[in-house]
């Protein structure tokens, strides 16, 4: 039985809703956008007992209970002696819990609102070091998804006004946590990797979030302490060579030059291969965010690759945004490099030309990819590769020169 009492007779002013809201430019996502919860539908006063019922649901509610919990709470934010009640009798804690385990936690989830509300206007200073305790200990995955969001949150969205005392450790601790993600493409396990590939994920799709982040994909990454290079094994064994009735059809005007004599280019191939060995400048491979993700693009598995896929299309988007499209660039570089990798098994030089096939059909991700030298490392794999290779790199060429913007950038022979 619920002792919440209904204050019927308290006038509700403008000042007593919460001083924060959501910049409108920073609503990417539809249920940002769309479902604000706004100020509370009710002006309810919690008593010491009612607020102790809601802190048991809180700690061992079921999910329907803690949700209602959590709007009975919210419902009451306006008044100061409930929030203090709240405080006092220890409801952060669960409230933070509940925050961090959330399923679907979003920016305009109730409990990331009244923890930014508890944070700012109640001055529950620890309440950042408790999130950013979270992002630092091996906990959850999904715990650690949402404490980094609720970090987020609280500088990109809400905002954090730039004077509050705790809002330069909260940015520090934004880009360790971005640090270390990207560290995972090149020294985590499948976990790890699954982990940052989920947080790029939503962060690819708010646009508030990409700025801090972009500032740091091509920042050098030391190796762990202790730490060795994962050899990711692909979960892409079977290749078929049979051609898609979804792919492009080869052009009859392309098929005289792309019907190749394949004995006279095995011949050469490996003296090619040797020759191509001395000329090239051997420069060391740069452990960072970019690659790393180009890394994951052809070495991980099927649901990593498809996973970096999105998420650089995703970027693709923000065309008027220099620092993104700079990322974009590096990361296309880094993948056509994996196409003339002496280095680079066929399985993985053929799965970095599944990521292009997607990528060519935005025509910025095009651009970058030609301008990275795109056509002519196709045009080397289908002369002298292997026949692998060679099958995946005809049908992305020739759906490639039927692009008007591709002539500028190779002609195929006549």
């Amino acid at each position: 039985m619920s002792s919440t009492i209904v204050s019927h007779g308290k006038r509700v002013t403008k000042a007593s809703v919460p001083s924060y809201k959501m910049r409108d430019a920073s609503a990417p996502i539809a249920e940002v956008a769309e479902s604000k919860p706004g100020p509370p539908a009710a002006a309810i006063t919690l008593t010491a007992e009612s607020v102790q019922e809601q802190i048991r649901l809180l700690l061992s509610g079921t999910p329907d209970e803690v949700k209602r919990a959590i709007g009975t709470i919210y419902s009451a934010s306006h008044d100061q002696v409930s929030m203090e009640l709240f405080i006092t009798n220890s409801g952060i804690p669960p409230l933070l819990r509940q925050a961090c385990r959330h399923q679907k936690l979003s920016e305009s989830s109730r409990a990331l609102r009244l923890l930014f509300q508890l944070f700012l206007n109640h001055h529950q200073i620890d309440i950042a070091d408790k999130i950013i305790a979270v992002t630092r200990v091996k906990s959850l995955p999904l715990e650690q998804k949402n404490a980094l969001r609720l970090l987020l949150a609280f500088v990109y969205v809400m905002p954090l006004p730039d004077i509050h005392p705790a809002k330069s450790d909260i940015v520090d601790a934004i880009k360790e946590t971005f640090k270390q993600l990207l560290r995972h493409l090149w020294y985590g396990s499948s976990l790890d990797v699954a982990l940052s590939l989920d947080c790029l994920s939503f962060i690819s799709v708010t646009p508030v979030y990409l700025e801090p982040l972009m500032s740091l994909m091509d920042t050098p990454l030391p190796k762990p302490v202790g730490g060795t290079q994962l050899s990711r094994a692909s979960t892409y064994l079977n290749v078929s060579h049979e051609p898609s009735s979804l792919s492009p059809q080869t052009s009859p005007r392309r098929s005289s030059w792309l019907n190749i004599r394949r004995q006279s280019a095995k011949l050469l191939e490996s003296g090619l291969g040797m020759l191509k060995d001395m000329l090239a400048v051997r420069t060391p491979t740069v452990y960072n965010g970019v690659n790393g993700l180009a890394h994951i693009a052809t070495v991980g598995t099927l649901t990593e690759r498809e996973a970096v896929t999105m998420i650089v299309l995703e970027w693709g988007k923000h065309d008027r945004v220099d620092d993104v499209q700079s990322v974009c660039a590096s990361f296309c570089k880094a993948l056509v490099s994996k196409l003339g990798g002496t280095d680079v098994a066929d399985i993985h030089k053929i799965q970095a030309i599944s990521c292009i096939e997607q990528l060519v059909q935005r025509d910025g991700m095009r651009l970058h990819l030609l301008e990275a030298g795109l056509s002519p490392e196709l045009y080397l794999l289908v002369q002298l590769g292997t026949e692998g290779p060679r099958h995946h790199a005809e049908r992305v060429l020739a759906a490639l020169l039927e692009k008007p913007d591709v002539a500028e950038f190779f002609k195929p022979p006549e």
